[in-house]
């Protein structure tokens, strides 16, 4: 199948599949609270399910908002990806280049490049913002990241690092002269329409929020709210999310797969990035180990990701709150998963990915 096809999900078949199996992972205990699932392809409506309810016992909503959790790194490294095409930013060069204070403890040599592809090196020890409640400001946290050690050689191996999406957004507040929170609305989420996607810079629980366990919920309140944490503090809904990827698919140029200025199947909205950029993040740069399984890395993405019948040039992000996010750039689909389920199984994002595929025409 090629990008130039007509596709569409056959919203007959795809609802009631989308059911079934939230139905069967809530009977085997795989998934627990709420959760809501949108597809699309870039031809009609999405296509919606929900299960459960809230932390609040009110049913879930498709406008509920959950916690992305890591689906927030594309977010900031599509924001960084952005500045290099504005020619703000050689994503080979030194990160010290641009923050001098980075390089020190062996980083001299780390790159923008080496951070979005989780290559770096960076000590996880810095990763200050998960985990047990630290009690740091977002500048001690974003410090944390900057006085890092190595623990090998940038640009070597893989070694999943969310410390370093701490320097990717302090990129983007100094190369844009604005805090990158609110940057990511200028860049991304406003152009975008995305009214129920940002973070949460505030005491109070975020509005229409699906919640999560106690445990959680302290998690969010500190390393979320007060934080703004690039690699895991925004909230939004699968509507948004669903956007975000349609945004993406219609960056696509005429030799990567359709979506060029001609192309019927091309996105309406704003350009996020070029087809260029778009090919080289999902081309791979690396690939390695984690969480169980063998993953291939793009510039800020997996590439490929759960499920048995997407694309190679599928960008997926999956979060530790039971989130998931595929952009099928060779058969035009978009998935969003949010869930209230931390460390949600493998399985389950496979079976939901396929149920989509599976009513795919």
């Amino acid at each position: 199948m090629t990008g130039r096809q007509s596709r569409y999900l056959d919203s007959k078949l795809l609802g009631p599949r989308l059911d079934a199996v939230f139905a069967a992972c809530a009977t085997a205990g795989l998934l627990r609270g709420g959760g809501a699932i949108a597809a699309a392809t870039l031809e009609g409506e999405p296509i919606t399910a929900t299960y459960g309810a809230t932390a609040g016992g009110e049913p879930t909503r498709p406008d509920h908002r959950f916690l992305l959790t890591s689906i927030t790194k594309p977010f900031t490294a599509i924001q960084v990806l952005q500045l290099a095409e504005a020619g703000l930013l050689d994503l080979r060069a030194p990160v010290a280049a641009t923050i001098p204070e980075f390089g020190r403890h062996g980083k001299e040599h780390v790159t923008t490049w080496h951070l979005l592809t989780h290559t770096s090196g960076i000590d996880l020890v810095a990763n200050t913002a998960e985990g047990p409640s630290a009690g740091l400001t977002p500048q001690q946290h974003l410090q944390a990241a900057l006085d890092a050690s190595l623990n090998f050689e940038p640009g070597t191996r893989f070694e999943y690092c969310s410390p370093g999406f701490w320097v990717l957004a302090e990129l983007v507040t100094r190369l844009t002269g604005r805090h990158y929170t609110d940057e990511l609305v200028t860049m991304i989420t406003g152009p975008l329409g995305m009214t129920g996607t940002r973070y949460e810079l505030q005491e109070s629980a975020p509005e229409r929020w699906a919640g999560a366990n106690a445990l959680y919920e302290a998690h969010l309140a500190e390393q979320v709210r007060r934080a703004g944490y690039p690699a895991g503090g925004i909230v939004g809904t699968v509507g948004d999310l669903v956007t975000f990827g349609r945004a993406l698919l219609g960056c696509r140029g005429g030799a990567g797969g359709g979506g060029g200025a001609g192309d019927p199947n091309r996105g309406a909205g704003p350009q996020l990035v070029s087809p260029a950029t778009l090919d080289a993040m999902a081309c791979r740069a690396i690939a390695g180990w984690y969480q169980g399984r063998t993953v291939a890395w793009g510039l800020g993405w997996e590439l490929g990701g759960l499920g048995d019948f997407g694309s190679d040039r599928t960008l997926f992000h999956y979060g530790g709150s039971g989130t998931g996010f595929w952009v099928d750039l060779d058969r035009g689909v978009v998935i969003a998963l949010l869930t209230t389920s931390w460390h949600l199984d493998w399985q389950v994002y496979g079976r939901l990915a396929n149920a989509v595929y599976g009513a795919l025409a």
